[in-house]
């Protein structure tokens, strides 16, 4: 080999086509011309070939080829051996990707490694909440609406993940920056209810009755969506403070899908109304 010769490395790589097409010609040309080179990459070549051919349409493939290299005069396999590290990495990958079961010289059972993995959860693309007012007739709270004091709300909710994958807390803080629950429904003040297990759920499917804020305050209302993972209990929210965010509820619970609207509290219009 002299020093216009090509490395081993070189010649898989032109085995494989992943030479440039300049690099590839010269490579070529020089083959022409060089016998030692040229011997190096037939036999390069018959590895991969012989490797990668699916071993059940041709059982013992892998066999042959040793028993090949066994037979080969003594000198030709040390040339075959010097630097075949390289090769036999490459051949392996070829292997792997034509779904060869490999073996060994020992004939040692091999296995077939999937590739890929199931699709993780996701509580941002499996789980939707929708938070309505009224009782009768059920209208889509959305940023900005004017609400009554005595307004009613409840939630709906899709979950396409395995059931109790996802909980829901909904709740609203006024404008003097109390908390209201909406859901879990929170009555009974001596009670510490979990947010909402969300069955598995391909269409919307309403999750609690309706309920009626304790006199929020005129003015702002935030309301606020958290879907978690695991249940949160009332008075973990209730411990967060007073100055309830996005970003703080989404660090106080890494996480959590954490959503936020604005609406208008205005004057009582009827208990339970509509509008």
């Amino acid at each position: 080999m002299t020093s216009g010769c090509s490395t081993k490395a070189e010649l898989i790589q032109l085995i494989d086509g992943e030479l440039t097409e300049n690099r590839a010609t010269t490579v070529r040309a020089h083959l022409q011309g060089c016998g030692t080179c040229r011997r190096e990459a037939d036999t390069l070549r018959a590895l991969v070939e012989d490797v990668s051919r699916p071993i059940e349409p041709l059982p013992g493939a892998v066999e042959r080829l040793m028993g090949r290299l066994d037979e080969a005069p003594r000198e030709a396999r040390r040339a075959r051996w010097r630097g075949m590290g390289a090769a036999f990495a490459v051949a392996a990958v070829v292997a792997l990707a034509v779904g060869v079961r490999t073996r060994t010289r020992a004939d040692l059972p091999g296995t077939l490694a999937a590739r890929g993995a199931p699709d993780a959860p996701s509580l941002e693309r499996d789980v939707g909440v929708t938070v309505y007012r009224g009782t009768s007739h059920l209208d889509v709270l959305r940023p900005g609406d004017d609400v009554a004091t005595d307004a009613a709300y409840s939630i709906g909710y899709r979950n396409v993940g395995p059931a109790d994958s996802a909980f829901a807390a909904v709740f609203a803080q006024d404008a003097r920056g109390d908390i209201h629950w909406i859901a879990p429904v929170w009555l009974d003040p001596h009670a510490d209810p979990a947010s909402e297990s969300l069955a598995h759920a391909e269409r919307e499917e309403r999750a609690t009755g309706a309920v009626v804020l304790d006199r929020p305050a005129p003015g702002d209302l935030r309301v606020f969506v958290v879907v978690t993972a695991q249940p949160l209990r009332v008075s973990e929210v209730e411990g967060a403070g007073r100055a309830l965010d996005v970003p703080g509820l989404r660090r106080r619970w890494p996480g959590a899908v954490v959503e936020e609207m604005t609406v208008h509290v205005g004057v009582s219009v009827g208990v339970g109304s509509d509008r």
